[in-house]
């Protein structure tokens, strides 16, 4: 079990302030063994930004999140998912923040990626995040991601009745890579 691995345990069970070094010392073996420009790196700092966004430490957050999605764009393609993780963490920052001109064009392409790719899961928190973004000030658009979250739902669970347990499992389980899941509409 990494540094990482136990990080996002205790970051998980609310102890963020023992998660906080963890965090920070596997930053730093990922950015000393593979170089700063590593996926693996954008990881951390994603890791990392997120716990200060939970700590509601925005000022620490952004630049984290910003320089991690700079890495995954440029080391993983324009159409990576991972890239779409990075952007929807943005853009709910920005939304707690109130800095809503800025997160609207993150969501979105965070959700051109998804369902370019096919990603149902990342999707599905996508169209959630949307609608939430949307439920005061276009509620037509809101109800739009809303009935699509709910589809994108419908969809996995009909082929999941059709696929075998082990793939059921690994749809259901957590996925490694964390995402800040926004509440839905």
């Amino acid at each position: 079990m990494s540094f990482n691995d136990v990080a996002l345990i205790l970051q998980q069970m609310g102890r963020t302030a023992d998660a906080e070094p963890l965090h920070r010392r596997a930053l730093a073996i990922r950015e000393k063994a593979l170089g700063p420009e590593h996926p693996n790196v954008a990881a951390s700092l994603n890791n990392l930004a997120e716990l200060h966004q939970t700590q509601g430490r925005y000022a620490e957050a952004e630049p984290l999140f910003r320089r991690s999605l700079v890495i995954r764009e440029k080391a993983l393609g324009a159409e990576h998912l991972d890239l779409a993780t990075s952007l929807n963490n943005l853009a709910l920052l920005y939304r707690a923040q109130g800095r809503y001109a800025e997160a609207e064009p993150l969501y979105r392409r965070a959700y051109r990626i998804v369902l370019n790719a096919g990603e149902p899961r990342l999707a599905w928190t996508i169209q959630g995040n949307l609608c939430t973004f949307y439920a005061k000030s276009l509620p037509d658009l809101a109800i739009f991601y809303g009935k699509q979250a709910v589809n994108t739902l419908q969809s996995v669970r009909n082929h999941l009745k059709t696929t075998d347990v082990t793939t059921q499992k690994a749809f259901v389980a957590p996925s490694r890579r964390p995402t800040i899941i926004s509440s839905a509409c």
